[in-house]
């Protein structure tokens, strides 16, 4: 049984290393590779306006990343 919470601090942290925790290696893959592929795109999509958006930005894919791994966690200790 893995700790929900923890998982969430390690992937808001450092993005896929929740999923890591949980042994999950394949959506670490992901979680990785998404943030790192869409990332720049929405950089070049705002353009300008990601300078005064870019925080709020990164807060909200590092918060969604973690959720993400929390919920993973809460699954895999509910089938147990």
């Amino acid at each position: 049984m893995r700790k929900e919470r923890t998982a969430f601090l390690i992937n808001f942290f450092l993005p896929g290393g929740g999923f890591v925790y949980l042994g999950r290696f394949g959506l670490a893959l992901l979680n990785f590779a998404l943030l790192f592929i869409v990332g720049p795109l929405v950089k070049y999509a705002l353009g300008d306006l990601y300078d005064l958006l870019g925080v709020f930005y990164v807060i909200a894919v590092m918060t969604a990343s973690g959720v993400w791994a929390q919920h993973v966690a809460r699954e895999m200790n509910a089938l147990k």
